[in-house]
């Protein structure tokens, strides 16, 4: 099986392998690569990592709590194993240089060619009040609240409600069978244990601040992002271009996304 792999696409990875496929199968997993070009290739069979394609484009990278202080980009030549960059690309056809908006994760060394692996899009980062939440922090506490209280996940996103006073997170997750009925106050209680745990600026600006307020959780109906996904494709959308929905980010997704919760039950 050939397709895309890394930190951000386990969900699907997992969902495909226990829902569509019985018995072993062999994954390759595509590298980092976009409509503009191919910046690395697959590292092995059933391996996230990919090796950068020193040829393939010229290649910075901006260590991800640099902000836009462009002074601290490097080369690959000078990577560090274990830290997180943006990738900024120069291409090779018209020397335009652009931020790709790519967080990757420096995992090791090819000989001398670094290795790495997509975690996350650094403009779907949440930041209501300076906590710069990451979508894969998002992920991490959406799948542990799943595992802990029994959830069968199917995807989620957030929306960042900028008009809620105080603001808050809005979580939308989607099982894969229908919730009618389930204990609320708690699935609320486990996101925020797990939000807290993800991103520690986060609880401060909580508990300590007060700019923002607990998370507010919905279940969605099931099959909610394929819908969304065969609506985009429909008014035009080409569908290699299509990525999850993690953070809300316009009023035409909002609308979308809670006309389609569930009317959930307050388990007693």
């Amino acid at each position: 099986m050939v397709g895309i792999g890394g930190d951000g696409f386990q969900i699907y990875d997992r969902m495909i392998k226990e829902r569509f496929i019985e018995g072993e199968i062999t994954n390759t997993y595509s590298g980092i690569t976009a409509s503009e070009g191919l910046w690395s290739v697959p590292a092995g069979v059933n391996d996230f990592d990919s090796v950068l394609a020193p040829g393939a484009t010229f290649m910075e990278f901006l260590p991800v709590d640099s902000g836009d202080d462009f002074s601290k980009c490097v080369t690959m030549d000078k990577l560090e194993e274990g830290k997180i960059y943006e990738l900024i690309v120069t291409n090779l056809c018209g020397f335009w240089r652009y931020r790709t908006s790519d967080a990757v994760l420096v995992t090791g060394f090819h000989n001398k060619t670094p290795k790495v692996q997509f975690m996350y899009r650094v403009n779907r980062m949440v930041n209501l009040a300076a906590e710069k939440t990451t979508e894969k922090a998002l992920q991490i506490t959406v799948e542990k609240t799943c595992e802990k209280m029994k959830i069968p996940l199917a995807d989620f996103c957030v929306y960042p409600d900028p008009d809620a006073n105080p603001n808050r997170y809005v979580f939308l997750i989607e099982p894969i069978n229908e919730i009618t009925s389930f204990d609320m106050k708690a699935l609320a209680e486990c996101v925020y244990k797990h939000l807290k745990e993800a991103n520690p600026v986060y609880v401060e600006c909580v508990e300590e601040d007060g700019w923002l307020a607990k998370p507010e959780i919905y279940f969605l109906q099931p099959q909610t992002s394929i819908l969304y996904r065969d609506m985009m494709v429909y008014n035009g959308a080409a569908l290699s271009q299509l990525k999850p929905v993690r953070v809300i980010a316009n009023e035409r997704q909002r609308k979308f996304f809670f006309s389609l919760r569930q009317n959930c039950q307050q388990k007693s």
